[in-house]
């Protein structure tokens, strides 16, 4: 099998350039894409929640980004001023991202990035079949409304692959699948998810570039999509299956 090619970004310009001229992911971490964050992200000092949600999401856009390496370790005084705000709300930051498993914490020395190696890639993926699964099973035939949702979330995927555009595609992918996933109606389930989703998603950015990912990704959520409407359970979880297993065989490769 072929290993994809990695693309982190133009090593050239400074991490703080990145972070301030690029759009903002949408975060795993909900709390993380409330109002506020992107007064943060542009160098605006601001105080209380608005500033902690706006380092998770600052701060969590690097990790994906490859800007912070798995490893790295995470320093506030850095991270305070290359966000321009106090060291409080960093530290907060840093706490709701190793609850979300994207950092993790070594008493007295520090937070670092997460760093996982094939055989954790390979948990988290077992653990996210059995989890989505149970979502799966759980879901509703969407109404009208929301299939139309579903049909414009999976446009968007797709745009994004055409434009290789990896923040768009790590953003529009999760929202077509949680937007399935709610469907269920299980919201500590789903919650779960999120959470081994986020663990995960640093390794997938390291898959764009595949040049047949447009091609198989469109087809393998137009086979969920029919599963979904036609009601049929086991060919949902089959298709979900498909899919998944694909990009977890990719993913451990790069360990």
């Amino acid at each position: 099998m072929t290993r994809p090619q990695v693309s982190v970004g133009p090593a050239a310009q400074s991490r703080r350039d990145r972070q301030t001229s690029t759009p903002q992911l949408a975060s795993s971490i909900d709390v993380a894409s409330s109002p506020g964050s992107e007064n943060v992200r542009h160098g605006r000092r601001r105080q209380g929640s608005g500033a902690v949600l706006g380092a998770v999401n600052a701060i969590r856009t690097m990790i994906l980004r490859h800007e912070l390496m798995p490893g790295e370790q995470l320093r506030q005084t850095d991270l305070a001023g290359q966000l321009d705000m106090s060291r409080i709300p960093i530290r907060e930051a840093l706490t709701m991202l190793a609850a979300a498993g994207l950092a993790t914490h070594q008493l007295n020395v520090g937070y670092f990035v997460a760093k996982l190696q094939a055989a954790d890639l390979d948990q988290i993926y077992r653990m996210r079949r059995a989890i989505e699964t149970e979502l799966l099973l759980g879901v509703r035939t969407p109404d009208e409304a929301e299939l139309l949702n579903l049909r414009a979330s999976n446009s968007r995927v797709v745009d994004a692959l055409r434009r290789n555009d990896s923040d768009a595609q790590i953003m529009e992918n999760r929202q077509f699948h949680f937007a399935i996933f709610e469907l269920a109606n299980l919201p500590l389930v789903l919650a779960e998810a999120s959470r081994l989703w986020s663990m995960s998603e640093p390794y997938q950015m390291l898959l764009s570039g595949d040049p047949d990912a447009l091609t198989r990704v469109t087809s393998a959520h137009e086979r969920i999509l029919e599963a979904l409407i036609s009601g049929d359970t086991g060919k949902l979880i089959r298709a979900s299956d498909e899919h998944r297993e694909h990009t977890r065989s990719q993913v451990v490769l790069l360990d």
